[in-house]
């Protein structure tokens, strides 16, 4: 059962959601809205889905890598299912915490190993954060969109802080040390809490073990996902008749990243669209395409939301399971208490 608290945080990231889009639509006009998405061209819109397609099998391909480069034997076909239910539950739960237990708790029954799908699933987060940042900053320094406003000095303190984060934990040395501390100021916290937070740094033990050719593949598997991204978006503003510079569509999924870090709409709904409008206004694209824009891309979530609900329906009537060998999937849904040697997981997909 979800406490009170969780479902008055869900009414207020409702009713947010729904006063940001009304205030947005008032602003642009529902009929310019409308008229925009009416005259649509089709075939880039096409092309845009099924380059969403591609890119979320090679989602699915850079979490598998992750896994099994830390001893985890998963199949795709599981790790393309988990990444379905997770966007499936990120349409209709709020924030992502129940979206990223679900992903958690499928691979975990696959595989028995949830510490290490717990750090393969986070590690394959901050691998996505990086060619968002680094390319997007070099974009943002060429364009330099707002002159006078130090936007890439802001992006590249938080891209600093994310990366002596990183490194902190993931060097052989310094993350060992790390891992080490932490041990020490938990020792006074219940056994099952140290338990899994033993089994946590085994899995990062083996994270440190990747060689540099590892390494490359991984941020290179990363890295075509970015780039492949940056092209639905193109395939998206030019479906709606608008056209503006490869640098914009280059440090625009930076924006769109950062803004998803703020889970304050459902599905980003609204601010997705606010940054839009200023990012594509700079070449005098219309509000109302930008908008249009944006609702291209929350299209997305809900196309891979639907392939997630097909599977859910699919397992729903035992055509198809995914526990380890044998047995039903884990109530997903119903996972609110987790057991001591388990690691509850924000994420999402």
């Amino acid at each position: 059962m979800r406490s009170i608290g969780e479902r008055s945080a869900r009414a207020v990231k409702l009713v947010f959601t729904a006063a940001v889009l009304g205030a947005l639509f008032h602003f642009v006009g529902w009929e310019e809205i409308w008229a925009g998405l009416s005259a649509a061209r089709l075939r880039p819109l096409a092309g845009m889905y099924a380059v969403v397609v591609v890119n979320f099998v090679l989602a699915a391909a850079s979490l598998r890598l992750i896994l099994t480069k830390s001893g985890v034997e998963v199949s795709l076909r599981r790790v393309l299912v988990s990444n379905a239910l997770s966007n499936a539950y990120a349409l209709v739960l709020p924030g992502d915490l129940a979206a990223g237990v679900s992903k958690w708790m499928v691979l975990s029954a696959a595989t028995g190993e949830r510490a290490k799908v717990f750090v393969g699933i986070v590690l394959n987060k901050l691998v996505f954060a990086v060619p968002p940042l680094v390319f997007g900053t070099i974009a943002l320094a060429w364009e330099d969109p707002i002159p006078g406003v130090p936007i890439v000095a802001w992006v590249m303190l938080c891209g600093g802080v994310c990366v002596g984060a990183a490194l902190v934990l993931l060097h052989p040395r310094w993350g060992v040390a790390t891992v080490e501390r932490i041990a020490r100021a938990a020792a006074p916290l219940p056994e099952g809490v140290r338990n899994g937070f033993r089994k946590i740094a085994d899995a990062l033990d083996l994270v440190r073990q990747f060689r540099l050719a590892d390494h490359l593949q991984i941020f290179a598997l990363a890295a075509l996902i970015t780039g492949l991204g940056v092209v639905s978006l193109g395939l998206a503003v030019d479906a709606l008749g608008a056209s503006v510079p490869i640098s914009t569509l280059v440090w625009i999924p930076l924006g769109l990243f950062l803004s998803r870090l703020l889970p304050i709409t459902v599905g980003n709904l609204g601010l997705r669209e606010g940054l839009l409008i200023v990012a594509l206004g700079i070449h005098h694209v219309d509000p109302a395409v930008a908008v249009g824009v944006g609702l291209a891309l929350f299209s997305h979530g809900i196309l891979l939301g639907l392939i997630g609900a097909a599977c859910q329906i699919a397992i729903g009537l035992g055509w198809t399971t995914l526990a380890r060998d044998s047995g039903p999937l884990p109530p997903v849904l119903d996972a609110g208490a987790s057991k001591p040697d388990e690691v509850p997981l924000v994420d999402g997909d």
